[in-house]
């Protein structure tokens, strides 16, 4: 979560016994002073190179395990081109699916829908809807024949048989 300094500089609170590690750098992060936060561990109002402020836990930052304020997290890899089955990478949105990016991709029909990376990379998302559906229709299950696609809820879809 992002801050301004102002709102670091309110919940300030004395060094103690605590090593002071002001202005010292940690990745893109730069100590400006201890803050009280929800916690008995030690956390600093940070500030980033990007220019956001953060509040960091002092052992994550001395670890390595957090470097920044998250600007640089999930990189956004260029996969535009790229083809999953029947589904081309057109371009990344702002929106994250468990941390992975959701890209628009375009079906060979000519339909557009948003997958995350993860979930093209995986091969769990190849072909839109439209050709899931189609490709049910007239599939046979016991004595049940599907004859056409009827309603989605849930995340399921319900076919006519």
């Amino acid at each position: 979560m992002n801050y301004t300094y102002e709102d670091l500089k309110q919940m300030e609170i004395p060094l103690g016994k605590v090593k002071d590690i002001t202005g010292m750098k940690f990745g893109k992060l730069t100590a400006l002073f201890r803050v009280n936060y929800l916690s008995d561990n030690t956390y600093w109002g940070c500030e980033c190179d990007c220019g956001n402020y953060t509040i960091v836990e002092q052992t994550k930052m001395k670890s390595g395990h957090t470097k920044s304020c998250g600007c640089g997290q999930g990189a956004i890899k260029d996969i535009t081109g790229n083809k999953y089955g029947l589904l081309t990478a057109i371009k990344p949105t702002d929106k994250r699916y468990y941390g992975s990016v959701v890209w628009i991709v375009k079906c060979d029909c000519g339909e557009e829908l948003e997958a995350s990376v993860d979930s093209l990379q995986v091969g769990n998302k190849t072909k839109c809807n439209n050709h899931e559906i189609k490709e049910m229709t007239g599939r046979t299950f016991g004595k049940l024949t599907i004859l056409s696609y009827a309603y989605s809820k849930n995340q399921k879809r319900y076919y006519l048989c």
